[in-house]
C-alpha cells in the first residue's frame, strides 16, 4: 500500500457495469485515498454512439448515465469526489482523448 505521501491526486476509473467495476472501483480508491479527486468513466459502444457520439440520445446512454451517476452517489456518500464522463466509440481511442480532456479542468 501507499504511504500518504505516495497518494495520487486524480485518478480515473474505466467501468462497464461488469462485476470488474468493484474490483477497478477499490484498486483506485487504494490509490488515492479520500483526499483524490476520482474521474468515473464509461465508454458507450453502440452503433448510434459511434455514429453521433455525444450527440446520441438512446435508451442506452441513459441507462449507462444512471449507472455512473449511481457508482459517483455511493462513492460520494463515504466522502469521496467524484466527477463521471460518458465517452463514445471504441474504448481503446475513447478512454484516454476522454480522460486527457476531463483531466484537463479536473
Amino acid at each position: 500500500m501507499f504511504s500518504e505521501s505516495n497518494k495520487y491526486k486524480k485518478v480515473a476509473i474505466s467501468v462497464d457495469f461488469s462485476t470488474s467495476d468493484n474490483k477497478a472501483i477499490n484498486k483506485a480508491i487504494g490509490l488515492g485515498g479520500t483526499d483524490a479527486e476520482y474521474l468515473l468513466v464509461h465508454v458507450l459502444e453502440s452503433t448510434n454512439a459511434v455514429v453521433y457520439g455525444e450527440d446520441s440520445f438512446d435508451m442506452e446512454r441513459e441507462q449507462d448515465y444512471q449507472f455512473l451517476k449511481q457508482h459517483s452517489e455511493q462513492l460520494s456518500s463515504k466522502g469521496y469526489k467524484c466527477t463521471i464522463a460518458l465517452g463514445y466509440g471504441n474504448p481503446k481511442n475513447a478512454i484516454p482523448e476522454l480522460v486527457g480532456k476531463i483531466i484537463a479542468i479536473f
